[in-house]
């Protein structure tokens, strides 16, 4: 953890480019959520930058990592230097999840990575969302 004033609790969990190997720098929390649709939010910067590349992995999983709901890759020049930003996974399930896990993996070398907080709201599908599933179900997955 490292002090960070603009951070939501002034802290931050910290991942220095200078690591010697890849690796989580945050997971959990593992809740526990009815079937439906939601958001999760990584709130994120950088700081040092060397230049552009790939700096992290988010993730959102159940059954222990072993099933990924959603994922993206973010990259140093995804970033507006010394700022925080936002990134949304969207994601949703037809059963209970649960020991659902928000992840953040680092991949080291571009940037030292600021991790402030993760949060997990349910959301209102997109318009598309309903006649995908309904097609899914015509053709047995």
């Amino acid at each position: 953890m490292a002090e960070e004033g603009g951070a939501s609790g002034g802290r931050v969990s910290l991942a220095r480019q200078d690591a010697p190997k890849a690796g989580a720098v945050v997971y959990g929390q593992y809740d526990v959520l009815p079937a439906g649709y939601y958001v999760a939010r990584f709130r994120l910067k950088l700081a040092r930058p060397l230049g552009p590349g790939r700096v992290a992995e988010l993730d959102v999983s159940v059954e222990n990592g072993q099933r990924i709901l959603a994922k993206r890759e973010v990259l140093a020049e995804d970033f507006v230097s010394g700022k925080f930003r936002d990134f949304d996974l969207a994601f949703s399930s037809e059963q209970l999840l649960t020991a659902l896990e928000c992840r953040v993996s680092f991949f080291p070398g571009v940037a030292d990575l600021l991790v402030d907080v993760i949060t997990v709201k349910p959301a209102a599908p997109p318009p598309w969302y309903q006649p995908f599933v309904d097609l899914l179900s015509i053709f047995g997955n």
